[in-house]
């Protein structure tokens, strides 16, 4: 899978950073030096995902909320699972109160009102659905 990799030069160095990997930062001297640290910090961001992915097979979801724009999601472990809902195109139309009516399965959250279905899976490798917008060009 490719990622958006966001370069940023600074006084002395260069950060980097991936929008859809919340978390996922990496500083160098030079260019080509932060862009092999944040190819490392994916991987490292990645297996650390797949990680959790396997502790949802054996967590449970006990809670979801719609709160200030975004989707919140309490597991049994104390993890929680935090999304916008501006980056699906089915939820930004939602009411209050249809994106607070949210069934909870042990696979994943279904809004029966706005026909829309969200994996656990998906939603820790970072996918919240239907996008909206054009999808800018990933790398690495």
């Amino acid at each position: 899978m490719k990622y958006t990799v966001i370069i940023e030069k600074g006084e002395s160095s260069y950060g980097a950073f991936v929008p859809d990997l919340p978390g996922c930062i990496a500083a160098g001297k030079t260019e080509n030096e932060v862009l092999n640290l944040i190819k490392e910090a994916i991987e490292f961001h990645i297996e650390g995902q797949h990680y959790a992915i396997m502790s949802t097979l054996v967590n449970t979801a006990i809670e979801a909320t719609y709160r200030n724009g975004y989707i919140i999601v309490k597991m049994e472990s104390g993890v929680e699972i935090k999304f916008p809902i501006n980056k699906n195109r089915h939820l930004v139309k939602g009411t209050n109160m249809q994106l607070s009516n949210i069934e909870i399965s042990p696979y994943g959250l279904h809004w029966p009102d706005l026909d829309e279905y969200l994996s656990f899976k998906g939603l820790l490798e970072g996918d919240y659905g239907q996008y909206i917008g054009r999808q800018t060009s990933r790398c690495c």
